[in-house]
């Protein structure tokens, strides 16, 4: 018996240590943004492992195959109908018209597609005829994934500039970069985000269903403009409270969970923001913040995760702006339009979110500019030294410098791409305002 015994202590101390070693982060840096999140830490733990697209399929499997699993066990994953009613959700779901307009624009062949009309009374929504539930879930697979990669690199971005020597140790010696590092931490694991983004996530998603339940749903293939569609619709859903009580639990559950993330995200770029004006604001006039590299392979100067961070940023704004269509695609018209609806996700999206992606290209921009104005004169007056007038061989060296020096380029991004970045961003809004406007003109 006492043998038994004193096997337990050292079974619980074995997997405390697998648990530290495998859901906490194990990084060498003291900073981490993502300290209690056990699954992106065993993501980011084991990177070889765990690439893009693995961790793309696993919140693909927890957020749409779970769904599946349970909505066939429930009976609702299909209905009689529901070839009738997709052919006519063709010509209504706005996405759906979308697609049919582009290739009929580029003039691809489409066959004829009969509409069945049905009344309000026979509205039947099961899991599959979901087209919100379904593409939202995709992008929110993909939106986490983003947000795993993005964190680590906010994480190591600092210590990856100190180790390669871009920042100027001058300005930021071992003990303010020692001192900067702990501070930054202690403000990304701050309890009271965590709380806060709980807050805000269960206030959402009550007030998200609480519209369902009173309003209706899918007003995007409500092709008859009325109420009584949407609040039948409603009673037709694969998730109603009233009906299906599992699917229902199970939805809540997944919808919280996601607007935690979301909000925690817009928190974390928030924070990075203010840790990137902090942390540029401490340069001299005299002396750049940044030491870059002319001759770095990724032609920014040793940026490049500078430059990857502020990408995965754009792909999380644009993620964010197509779920946002797709949530006024599932309300009620009459709740999509009001002010409590609207509010709260526009401000996110459209004003916010922007943000995370502009103040720091902003910052970065003057302190490239800094360093290029910086090196320039200290080269120009390197040439002009006494006991270099007549070396042409070190002329040419400093000359080749001051070359390179002038071509990094004072943006992470090329013109090509920020044009892209803007018009992708526009898409989402032109797509947003149009159904807004077409909600409003049949009110």
């Amino acid at each position: 018996m006492s043998g038994n015994h004193s096997c337990i202590p050292d079974y619980v101390a074995k997997l405390k240590a697998f648990y530290k070693s495998h859901f906490m982060p194990t990084n060498r840096t003291v900073l981490c943004i993502y300290r209690h999140h056990p699954l992106i830490c065993f993501t980011n733990n084991h990177q070889q492992a765990c690439g893009a697209l693995k961790i793309f399929w696993i919140y693909a499997g927890l957020f749409i195959l779970t769904k599946l699993i349970i909505n066939y066990l429930s009976g609702t994953l299909i209905s009689t109908n529901l070839g009738s009613d997709f052919r006519q959700d063709l010509y209504s779901f706005p996405i759906f018209k979308f697609i049919i307009e582009a290739a009929r624009f580029l003039r691809f062949p489409l066959p004829k597609i009969e509409i069945i009309s049905t009344s309000y009374s026979e509205v039947n929504l099961p899991y599959l005829r979901d087209y919100v539930d379904i593409s939202a879930m995709l992008l929110m697979a993909a939106h986490m994934c983003l947000i795993h990669k993005q964190w680590h690199n906010i994480s190591i971005v600092l210590p990856e500039l100190w180790k390669s020597g871009v920042i100027n140790r001058r300005i930021f010696p071992k003990k303010d970069y020692t001192s900067l590092i702990h501070r930054f931490d202690r403000l990304s694991n701050y309890w009271r985000w965590e709380l806060l983004s709980l807050s805000v996530a269960g206030i959402l998603t009550a007030l998200l269903f609480w519209s369902f339940s009173k309003d209706g749903i899918a007003s995007g293939i409500n092709i008859t403009g009325s109420g009584h569609w949407e609040k039948s619709a409603y009673e037709g859903w694969w998730a109603n409270h009233s009906k299906h009580t599992v699917t229902f639990i199970f939805d809540i559950l997944v919808v919280y969970t996601i607007l935690f993330y979301m909000v925690r995200h817009n928190i974390a770029g928030l924070l990075s923001v203010y840790m990137s004006r902090v942390f540029l604001r401490k340069s001299k006039t005299d002396s750049p913040i940044f030491l870059l590299k002319p001759y770095h392979v990724d032609g920014v100067g040793g940026l490049d995760i500078i430059r990857k961070i502020l990408l995965l940023v754009y792909l999380s704004i644009i993620i964010m702006g197509f779920a946002l269509l797709y949530t006024y695609y599932m309300l009620a018209t009459d709740a999509g339009l009001r002010f409590y609806i609207l509010v709260p996700f526009s401000l996110i999206f459209f004003i916010l979110n922007p943000l995370y992606f502009l103040i720091p290209h902003i910052i970065v921009k003057r302190a490239i500019l800094q360093y290029k104005k910086y090196r320039i004169k200290q080269l120009q007056l390197l040439s002009e030294q006494q006991n270099l007038k007549g070396d042409t061989a070190k002329q040419f060296v400093i000359s080749d410098e001051i070359k390179r020096v002038q071509d990094l380029p004072k943006y992470l991004f090329r013109g090509r791409k920020i044009f892209l970045i803007i018009l992708t961003y526009i898409i989402p809004m032109i797509l947003f305002v149009e159904w807004v406007c077409s909600k409003l003109s049949n009110n």
